[in-house]
């Protein structure tokens, strides 16, 4: 449906008003802090309480891949795509089960929390740094990319234009309060999405005549319970593993315990946003299904969401998905902005120069660094969006890898750092396995089975003959702060 003049100026009115309440948001909460230190700026003091760990954890849960990417699934699949909200629920309950109690550490980043179960292992750690950086930036344009397709197909603005405009507009979200005006402008973002996906839920629902439409309408198989009729039953454990293993290893997730106000907010934070991930789950296959009864033939399933809400909805309707799935997509991009901005201050600026920041300039760093992974996003989004796929793709092979290793550390004292690095090489391995034996593809699906098969046996094979190790995690956290401390105080002399 083409859009007159005064509806697109309409919703874009809607859009501007809304990054304004955001940033008013952001400056009556967070503006008034002073962000004296690193610590204050990329972790907002270690004070984030129990609202805004909830708030800005629901955020991320419902991001690009919640909204539109589980919508689409559902537009074919149905009631399968319930399964993304359901792997989300148990990983972000196991990530706080398994690693709240590393907030009384008083890490910064991943790398050093995994270092302490690795006896401190500069290999493990830069390895870990690595990884998780390019992960941030690959996800971080993905968002991009996913809140540039809401506003362009919503305003009919140019692509590359709009992707532009979230960028900046996501790199001003965090350049202006730190990682507190973020966790704000994210809490606020999230009630703001899930009520919005809630009332388009229900005005699509009554399009097609409630769930009797929905059944008659949809593919055959896919209105089966958890789609399983229409999906092969490995295929659908298996994307219930992916959301799992993605949760265990993303930074950001990381980050919101390392600033968390305590361990006990933190953990029930973890656990509320995973009931509210399984009361949002229910959404996405509404709204793809709903779409799908209205146009079965969509050239791309990722066209569901934006065609209810132009087509088929109401304009009024069309500025509520506006909203709602940019709350989305750039709350997700804020946070893992965030995320490369905190291990580029700290854990990147140490690889490269030997030695942590001054104190006085981590600020400073920290706005430079989140400039420079966001323009590096944005220039993936625009110029070589094969690149971008191919980082993105890469992030894949080291994701489960990387959770198990994390995992193995966490729960077996017998892991060893060798142990490690084959946990993280075996989930590459494992990748590559999938993507290029047939067999494999049709069998599992989904990478996450295979990558975590290779990544287990290699991280257990690999520490059982290794020497076991001989400093305990207490006598590994020592030594990384007295390390981080030396290091800062060395920065200050030279």
């Amino acid at each position: 449906m083409e859009l007159s003049m005064d509806n697109k100026t309409l919703l874009l009115l809607c859009f501007a008003a809304y990054i304004v309440l955001m940033f008013v948001i952001s400056h009556i909460t967070a503006g008034k802090n002073k962000n004296k230190t690193g610590e204050d700026f990329n972790l907002a003091g270690r004070s984030v309480p129990l609202l805004l760990i909830v708030g800005s954890a629901v955020a991320t849960q419902v991001g690009t891949g919640s909204s539109m990417g589980a919508t689409g699934f559902a537009y074919t699949n149905g009631w399968a795509a319930v399964l993304y909200g359901l792997g989300m629920a148990i990983g972000i309950s196991l990530c706080g089960k398994l690693f709240a109690h590393t907030r009384t550490w008083e890490v910064n980043t991943m790398s050093e929390e995994i270092g302490v179960y690795y006896e401190g292992n500069k290999w493990v750690m830069n390895l870990v740094t690595i990884g998780m950086y390019l992960a941030s930036v690959g996800w971080l344009g993905a968002h991009i990319v996913g809140g540039g397709m809401y506003l362009a197909w919503l305003t009919e603005i140019d692509v590359t234009m709009a992707r532009l405009i979230v960028g900046v507009i996501v790199a001003l979200f965090v350049l202006k309060d730190g990682y507190g005006g973020v966790t704000w402008i994210a809490s606020a973002q999230a009630v703001i999405l899930f009520v919005g996906f809630v009332i388009l839920a229900i005005a699509s629902f009554n399009t097609v005549g409630g769930f009797e439409g929905l059944k008659a309408a949809a593919p055959e198989g896919a209105y089966s319970f958890l789609g399983l009729e229409k999906l092969n039953p490995i295929h659908a454990i298996s994307i219930v593993f992916a959301e799992i293993m993605a949760i265990l290893a993303v930074p950001s997730f990381r980050q919101r315990i390392y600033s968390s106000s305590d361990e006990n907010s933190l953990k029930k934070g973890f656990y509320i946003t995973g009931v509210i991930s399984l009361t949002f789950c229910f959404i996405p296959p509404i709204l793809g299904m709903t779409a799908y009864a209205h146009n079965p033939n969509l050239s791309q399933v990722n066209y569901a969401f934006p065609y209810l809400a132009m087509t088929v909805l109401p304009l009024w309707l069309g500025a509520v998905a506006l909203i709602s799935g940019l709350s989305a997509t750039m709350s997700s991009a804020a946070g893992d902005a965030s995320a490369a901005m905190n291990i580029m201050a700290n854990d990147v600026y140490k690889l490269v120069y030997g030695h942590a920041p001054r104190e006085d300039r981590v600020v400073s760093l920290s706005k430079i660094a989140v400039s420079i992974s966001i323009l590096a996003a944005l220039i993936g989004t625009l110029t070589a969006e094969d690149i971008l796929s191919y980082i993105t793709s890469m992030v894949g092979l080291l994701i489960t890898g990387q959770a198990i290793a994390g995992v193995m550390g966490r729960l077996w004292p017998r892991a060893t750092w060798q142990g490690a690095i084959a946990a993280i090489a075996g989930g590459v391995v494992g990748s590559l396995v999938f993507q290029y034996v047939p067999a494999m593809n049709e069998l599992f699906g989904y990478a996450v089975f295979p990558s975590m098969i290779f990544a287990t046996a290699g991280g257990i094979i690999v520490s059982l003959v290794t020497p076991a190790k001989t400093m305990s995690e207490e006598d590994a956290l020592k030594m990384i702060k007295a390390q981080r401390n030396s290091q800062e105080l060395e920065s200050q002399t030279a």
